[in-house]
């Protein structure tokens, strides 16, 4: 019905097992062999805007969720019409979804493997698709078309996909299924195979034998090889984007693969990301960089220094990893160690040992942790450690600047209306939270130093603070523990405000923010600010180091 012309000009981007066969479960196989970070290289050197895949690996791929219940769109009777939105873009990813199954709250998703750009869904259906489907699908401004009555027709497909939104060039990047139906029916024009390494070069599918392919490329990769082979080698897609053969092993390794992230691989992906954002700093950077008897999962040169960055999402003892460390610090790179989980005995901090761990956080960012005390985005932990901002300090400094906060603590002898305060969280001069709290039943608490016991009367004395009746700080008589202690009273009767009451009301307002009725920044004399020793690694941002 269509001309076989009258389509995009189509990659097919597979990965095949060491017998040549293309890999079924694309994406979770995939990743098992260890070839997904190379695929993704691969696909960005190829710089297609648009790509196609089957619905279960769009699915598999990026989590959406195939459970979501649609029926509240089964209202309206829909036309059996192409739903083309206005939002027409340059970047699209086409999901093949005979059973209708996508399953999305946006009309796009957005993949740092592929590129910084959105990728605009269009869903290629058979005309049995329910109305209730269909309404879902524009109710989220999804963009879809129709091949076929019960199965799809790819050159109707094919046709919609080139005059409807002017696609011109197509990497397929689906399961063995859809790929051979376009492959049998003549539409693929090149074809793009990466292998295990140990794998025979001239081990290829045998379809590919049958078909008029020449043979465009070979190269190794860092734990893969890579086919290239084309109807037409001399005009082939990859050479006429990337104008020039890069076929050396030194090469591959330095080329921008910084968008080769999967979820299912978190070593990877944070590996990547590290990548990513050591070049957008303006340095050269390497991954899987060897040196004499290591090899870095991220090697960068900053600043005159030699830096690496090792991701272990795997266990590994705190004595093996200060045996890997030495090696660095042999050959003069200091060495950063990014653990998902640590061990009970790498909670102490080591100037020898820049240790932290990582998490991804929900919105899909990776955050690093200093001992819980701080948490940074990737991009900022990276540039500051590079620029030496995070370093080694023995001594931990309070923050001359206090946060204090007010709630309501009625007397419990005569029941008059008052108010205390607390100054949880305590900070560090490096900005950092402090596990502190006072001890009970003493007179030394830092919550009632003498600058901020001096500001907080100098407050609620004034107008502003006049809504906040607080009774004297001093020292009263406990009988519950049998001796005096400085303490919070009743501005009506004078009467002890307990410890262990105080904390109970404090605690509670950490959990119930809403019990904090006002705030109030105090400085406490800098010179009276405590040093405690405190080994730890200290990122002070824009403030300064605790020593």
């Amino acid at each position: 019905m269509f001309e076989k012309l009258h389509k995009p000009y189509i990659v097919y981007h597979t990965i095949t097992e060491q017998n040549g066969n293309v890999v079924s479960d694309f994406l979770s196989n995939a990743c098992k062999q260890g070839l997904i970070a190379d695929y993704f290289q691969i696909h960005q050197e190829f710089k297609i805007k648009a790509f196609l895949c089957d619905c279960k690996t769009l699915q598999d791929r990026y989590i959406l969720d195939a459970t979501k219940d649609i029926a509240r769109f089964g209202l309206w009777h829909m036309d059996r019409e192409d739903y083309v939105p206005t939002h027409k873009k340059d970047n699209y990813v086409v999901s093949i979804d005979e059973s209708c199954s996508l399953r999305s709250d946006l009309p796009y998703i957005n993949d740092i493997r592929l590129g910084d750009s959105n990728l605009y869904i269009i869903e290629v259906l058979c005309n049995n698709a329910s109305d209730e489907f269909l309404a879902y699908l524009q109710a989220y401004n999804i963009a879809y078309i129709f091949a076929g009555d019960d199965t799809i027709d790819y050159a109707l497909a094919m046709h919609k996909l080139k005059t409807l939104f002017d696609i011109d060039v197509l990497l397929l990047e689906c399961n063995e299924e859809v790929g051979m139906a376009l492959i049998e029916q003549g539409y693929v024009d090149e074809y793009s195979l990466v292998m295990p390494s140990h794998s025979d070069r001239s081990i290829v599918p045998d379809y590919l034998a049958r078909m008029a392919y020449e043979f465009v490329e070979h190269r190794q990769l860092k734990g893969s090889k890579w086919l290239y082979m084309a109807k037409d080698a001399t005009n082939a897609i990859f050479k006429r984007n990337n104008n020039a053969k890069c076929t050396s092993e030194a090469e591959v390794s330095s080329h921008d693969s910084d968008s080769a992230i999967t979820i299912e691989n978190p070593h990877d992906a944070l590996k990547y990301a590290i990548l990513k954002e050591c070049k957008a700093l303006g340095y050269d950077a390497f991954v899987e960089y060897r040196g004499k008897g290591w090899r870095a999962d991220v090697y960068v040169e900053a600043n005159g220094q030699k830096f690496a960055f090792e991701v272990q999402v795997t266990p590994q003892s705190l004595r093996k990893t200060h045996e890997r460390q030495a090696k660095y610090n042999r050959d003069e790179v200091i060495c950063c160690w990014l653990f998902e989980r640590e061990s009970r005995n790498m909670k102490k901090e080591f100037e020898e040992l820049p240790l932290f761990k990582f998490r991804l956080t929900s919105n899909g960012d990776f955050e690093v942790s200093l001992k819980g005390r701080k948490k940074l985005p990737l991009a900022d932990f990276v540039r500051d450690f590079l620029n030496k901002r995070i370093r080694f300090c023995q001594h931990i400094k309070r923050s001359s600047i206090v946060d204090v906060k007010f709630l309501r603590m009625n007397c419990r002898k005569c029941g008059a209306e008052n108010y205390i305060y607390h100054i949880w969280p305590l900070k560090s001069a490096c900005n950092a939270e402090l596990n502190y709290e006072d001890d009970l039943w003493v007179s030394d608490k830092f919550m009632f130093h003498p600058d901020i016991v001096r500001k907080v009367k100098e407050y609620v004395n004034s107008d502003s603070g006049k809504h906040l009746p607080m009774g004297e700080i001093k020292e009263r008589y406990s009988g519950m523990v049998g001796h005096s202690y400085m303490s919070f009273g009743c501005c009506k009767c004078d009467a002890i405000f307990g410890d262990y009451y105080v904390k109970e009301a404090i605690l509670f307002s950490r959990t119930y923010s809403e019990d904090v009725v006002d705030r109030m920044e105090i400085e406490v004399d800098a010179e009276e600010t405590i040093q405690e020793i405190f080994p730890h690694w200290c990122h002070p941002g824009d403030l300064d180091f605790c020593e």
